[in-house]
């Protein structure tokens, strides 16, 4: 949890800094791409003892260099979009972290997807603030909580994998019919917010039930 806290720290420290010096492109991709894969390394290296601990850290190793370069930080891009996609990856860590009992996890990213929350309203139905390079950080603090969840809890952190389907929010907005006008693209973001939580709530509920229906101690 030490690992975690100072590697988020440093990230946001990170964002802070590339957004205001107005870094973005392929340089911010680059910088985020370095911390998140340093932060992974250090958390996870301990735990890399068996080829299987090893095959399982691909992935979030992949899901690292999506957040970084998937989707380059641009300051012309709905804000919403990404937004609905930290919203969902917290939330559904969250609800499976606390059915799994491991409640300094659930309190995180909780707080992470409450925090979210109050972004994706402010930024509704006006659009407001930019995304930024910020914005990456946070959705790579999501991966380091998945990561921590996975090899250093007893809970079915496979689960999550139910959540991914969310990172295609940009996706199903594209596909919507909706006129490019402000009532569209409002309508259009509050749409796709709510498509990227439907495969959160999946994990969650998938979660609850392989529990035994049984309610979390916390």
């Amino acid at each position: 949890m030490g690992k975690l806290f100072w590697s988020a720290a440093a990230g946001l420290a990170l964002g802070l800094a590339a957004d205001s010096a107005g870094i973005k492109g392929k340089i911010a991709a680059i910088a985020v791409a370095l911390w998140l894969l340093a932060s992974l390394a250090w958390i996870v290296w301990p735990a890399m003892t068996s080829p299987l601990a090893a095959a399982t850290a691909l992935l979030p190793v992949v899901l690292a260099l999506w957040v970084a370069f998937g989707r380059l930080p641009n300051r012309r891009e709905n804000p919403t979009l990404p937004g609905a996609v930290l919203l969902a990856l917290s939330l559904a860590i969250g609800g499976t972290a606390l059915i799994g009992s491991s409640a300094s996890l659930a309190q995180i990213a909780l707080a992470l997807a409450a925090a979210t929350g109050g972004f994706l309203l402010w930024n509704w139905p006006v659009e407001r603030h930019v995304w930024g390079v910020s914005g990456q950080i946070a959705l790579g603090i999501t991966v380091l909580i998945a990561t921590v969840f996975t090899f250093f809890t007893s809970a079915r952190a496979e689960i999550l994998l139910l959540a991914l389907p969310a990172l295609l929010a940009d996706r199903l907005y594209r596909r919507l019919p909706l006129p490019q006008t402000d009532a569209g693209r409002a309508l259009g973001s509050a749409a796709t917010t709510i498509l990227a939580l439907l495969p959160a709530l999946a994990a969650i509920g998938a979660a609850y039930v392989l529990s035994g229906g049984e309610s979390s101690p916390y």
